[in-house]
């Protein structure tokens, strides 16, 4: 009976040291939350250069809020509302039949909605509504490479030179 006893007590306490917690960081500097992609125990669904919507287990010093104590429900779709302190209660109105606001500050609220009930909400504007699941996000890569390797050409400096500046200005002042 010990041997049962103390297995479930090792086993409770696995498996709440592992929870996958759903939640928002807040932060004013953007190298801040570009550098949650290198931590190994989160997982960035969304982000902006003020905030992230993670998951996992996160021990850094920046301000973390759980928004909830599992990482996604199958039931559930997840959204960020771009709102004002004034729209939030609306907001807060709309979603309380059909889902639950998770979080909400002075310039978006996060909610969940049921699945079965999406269709039934409405938003409050038609460009600030986002959608976030599971999938990881990642930071785009730009691989831009310009040549140095420029060479004088007297073909193109011959074709330049037979510009006539004075019937361009005439042709502008013409066009006005």
């Amino acid at each position: 009976m010990k041997k049962y006893l103390l297995l479930l007590i090792l086993c409770i306490i696995y498996l709440s040291g592992n929870t996958q917690q759903l939640g928002i960081i807040d932060s004013n500097y953007h190298s801040d939350i570009y550098a949650l992609f290198n931590n190994k125990n989160v997982k960035v669904h969304f982000y902006t250069d003020n905030f992230a919507i993670i998951s996992g287990d996160y021990t850094g010093t920046l301000n973390y809020t759980i928004l909830e104590n599992t990482e996604f429900s199958n039931d559930f779709s997840y959204f960020i509302h771009y709102v004002d302190t004034e729209e939030s209660a609306k907001l807060k109105k709309s979603v309380g039949e059909i889902g639950e606001v998770l979080y909400s500050n002075k310039r978006f609220s996060v909610f969940k909605i049921n699945k079965n009930k999406v269709q039934q909400f409405k938003p409050l504007k038609n460009d600030a509504l986002v959608y976030f699941d599971e999938s990881t996000a990642s930071i785009a890569q730009t691989q831009t490479k310009f040549s140095s390797d420029v060479e004088y050409s007297q073909q193109v400096a011959s074709l330049i030179n037979e510009i006539n500046i004075d019937r361009i200005e005439v042709r502008i002042a013409y066009l006005s």
